[in-house]
């Protein structure tokens, strides 16, 4: 805890501090969506023990290396289920998108879309990166397109 307290005084930019824990919010409504419960951080926390949580706030930021670390985890069977490992996948794909590395979030955002069915709620938040992949790339008519595919 000690080492989360230090990572916190020492932050300089704020607006850094809020991209690095987007992840954190995304994963959370993203497994309640999923396990259709609400999911808390201290459930996380307590309930897995293969997260390094003090090297993931440390990463977290530096899209290259959280991509590596949830791969490594999409890999670790003691820690991943189903629903855990589709999270992952949107989360990549979001670190991907945050790289410019466009294509490969549409990849990845492909691979969540795919494990769900057609009408789960879940597809909504993944067409909405779909459509801000798009916009970014000024295809503002494909974005709209998955924007209201949202629905």
């Amino acid at each position: 805890m000690d080492g989360i307290i230090e990572l916190l005084t020492s932050i300089t930019c704020w607006d850094h501090f809020v991209m690095k824990i987007n992840d954190w919010v995304l994963l959370r409504k993203y497994c309640t969506i999923l396990r259709g419960k609400g999911f808390l951080s201290k459930d996380i926390m307590a309930n897995v023990t293969s997260i390094n949580f003090y090297y993931l706030f440390s990463i977290l930021g530096d899209y290259e290396k959280v991509i590596e670390y949830y791969t490594e985890l999409l890999h670790n069977e003691e820690f991943i289920d189903d629903q855990l490992r589709i999270v992952l996948i949107i989360l990549i794909g979001y670190n991907y998108f945050h790289l410019f590395e466009f294509d490969n979030a549409l990849f990845h955002y492909d691979i969540a879309l795919s494990s769900l069915d057609d009408n789960h709620i879940l597809r909504g938040e993944i067409y909405i990166h779909i459509g801000d992949v798009w916009r970014t790339r000024d295809n503002v008519e494909t974005a709209l397109s998955y924007y209201k595919n949202k629905h």
